[in-house]
């Protein structure tokens, strides 16, 4: 019975082990925002979500983007990290684009001013409810207040 449970003991651990590395790679994959990228306005980004999700998941999702657009709005997460809330489509069923922010840009989004032009650069995580989500955001430039 010994024999069982120790097997049984490792089995768990090399899973919990391979899980782990699942999930650093992932976080990894994350952060790294080099390499190729799509340039597209917040309005086009979340406008594409609202005409099509299949199909803008199928351009966008899991792809480093770089969004511009005017700032609609700065939200506090649960652990108080901030989010910054780009303006999109407007009309019947609006939808912005939402950035969680990197640690390093966070004095520089609070020092921004609703409705300036900000450019954000991250990996996009597909529609959240009525937002576009944007991971790992860097703030790329600030336009004129």
């Amino acid at each position: 019975f010994q024999d069982e449970l120790d097997r049984e003991v490792a089995r768990q651990k090399a899973e919990q082990e391979k899980l782990a590395a699942q999930q650093k790679a992932a976080q990894k994959k994350d952060d790294d925002l080099g390499g190729n990228f799509i340039v597209v306005a917040a309005d086009e980004l979340s406008q594409a979500y609202k005409d099509n999700r299949a199909e803008a998941d199928g351009r966008y999702n899991g792809k480093v983007v770089v969004v511009t657009g005017k700032l609609e709005a700065l939200v506090m997460g649960a652990e108080g990290e901030p989010y910054a809330i780009l303006r999109g489509a407007v009309g019947i069923g609006t939808c912005d684009v939402r950035f969680a922010v990197q640690k390093a840009d966070y004095d520089r989004v609070f020092n921004a001013s609703r409705g300036q032009l900000l450019t954000f650069r991250g990996r996009c995580a597909g529609i959240f409810a009525i937002v576009v989500d944007v991971t790992s955001a860097k703030l790329e430039s600030e336009g004129p207040d």
